[in-house]
């Protein structure tokens, strides 16, 4: 890598899975600030391409340089001047959205364009400087709850898109943790979900966490990992989509049949769980999904079914945490938002009228009853209306889960709620 007084583009050629490394100085107009470059072909996810943005807006800030962005294409960074760009304030709005470039060991390397990963549903083996990476989260401010609660407060003013959302609404949305060490050979059922094998966070973290749920265990990991690497944690997921985790016993919708899967993967999960003797264990389900007679829980078989749930998992030097239920609404996705550009207001809806209201009561009477730290992510998104853009931030990846950036703007927030179950 040839470095120049103005900086320098490393320009991945190769195919996906063969690296290629070519230099080149570049010699941006209109500045005189040195700059940081990447220009990445080969790769076609564009969230991919915005990590490696984020990750060069952190080494610039650590490095004293000016960091532009990557591109996809042939993009010309010597002609086209205008392209250059300085980073933000890391609280605000557009800098959270680069918050889940450290979940990424890539995005803090200037010479790695990733190739498609072989199982993204593990997270990727992480081979780079994680020295760099954890450098990296420890400097890196996260909106506090104040902070997030103004922001949705705020929410509630915005007719019409931004151009930074409306251009997001057709791109991917990775979902899940990046970052794979320590990877252990678990007793892992047949299919295919989170059971633990990966370590996320530090490396050198001297305590555990796990996150256990449905598909939103993967969703919260995402914050998780970075809360877990700015304090000394390691973090490991145990999830499978469609899972409710209380103990109960639940119907597949997809298979219009009894949930065997689900009941497989919770009886083998609490044991492994209990192997690994966690600092704090943390829960998570959408509440919403039928019993096998195909009626919706009681509120009080609902209770019932989670303090089975914290009695099964609880054990000496183990702390339980629950995250309830994320509000949804049929309208809160990019669907809604491409039909109302200049009316985004058409996408809220007014916080009593929540469905999911009704889902978080038994949750939370359930953790009071056993002694279990309880988080309500409502007010995250909703005040006196839930939003579906909330600082500049698309909120939904769709209408079940909170896109990665929404839940890495959270961070902050969470670890704030979690303090009680870390101290």
């Amino acid at each position: 890598m040839k470095k120049t007084s103005l900086g320098v583009v490393i320009n991945h050629v190769g195919q996906s899975s063969r690296r290629e490394f070519r230099a080149q100085p570049v010699e941006p107009t209109g500045t005189t600030e040195q700059p940081l470059a990447l220009l990445c072909r080969s790769r076609p996810r564009p969230s991919t391409i915005a990590d490696h943005q984020a990750g060069l807006h952190q080494i610039g800030r650590r490095l004293g340089l000016r960091a532009v962005r990557a591109f996809r294409d042939e993009t010309n960074l010597a002609v086209n001047s205008d392209l250059w760009d300085a980073p933000k304030n890391p609280i605000t709005g557009r800098a959270a959205r680069r918050v889940s470039a450290m979940l990424s060991a890539v995005a803090i390397s200037l010479v790695a364009c990733s190739p498609s990963p072989a199982n993204d549903s593990q997270g990727h083996e992480n081979t780079l400087n994680t020295l760099d990476t954890l450098s990296s989260v420890a400097s890196t401010s996260y909106a506090t709850t104040p902070q997030v609660l103004e922001a949705v407060k705020t929410a509630e003013q915005v007719q019409t898109l931004s151009d930074t959302v409306a251009a997001s609404l057709g791109q991917p949305d990775d979902h899940g943790p990046s970052g794979c060490f320590n990877r252990l050979d678990t007793h892992k059922p047949a299919g295919e979900f989170y059971f633990g094998e990966c370590a996320y966070g530090d490396p050198h973290g001297t305590k555990l966490m796990v996150i256990y749920g449905d598909s939103r265990a993967a969703m919260f990991s995402i914050p998780l990992a970075l809360i877990a690497a700015k304090n000394g944690w390691k973090l490991r997921v145990f999830g499978l989509g469609g899972c409710e985790v209380a103990d109960l016993q639940y119907w597949s919708n997809e298979k219009q049949a009894p949930n065997e899967e689900c009941d497989a993967f919770r009886s083998a999960a609490i044991p492994e769980i209990r192997t690994l003797h966690p600092d704090l264990v943390i829960t998570t389900s959408a509440g919403d999904h039928l019993l096998v007679d195909r009626n919706m829980p009681t509120p009080a078989q609902a209770q019932e079914g989670w303090v089975s749930t914290f009695q099964k998992l609880a054990q000496p030097g183990t702390r339980l945490a629950m995250i309830g239920t994320i509000p949804f609404w049929p309208s809160d996705d990019a669907r809604c938002l491409a039909a109302h550009a200049r009316d985004v207001q058409a996408c809220s809806v007014a916080t009593a009228e929540l469905a999911t209201n009704e889902h978080e009561v038994p949750q939370a009477a359930a953790a009071a009853a056993a002694g279990v730290v309880f988080i309500s992510p409502r007010p995250w998104v909703c005040a006196d209306r839930c939003e579906p853009v909330i600082a500049d931030i698309r909120v939904y990846r769709e209408p079940y889960h909170f896109s990665s950036t929404y839940a890495a703007y959270l961070t902050g927030a969470l670890s704030e709620a979690l303090q009680p179950a870390m101290a």
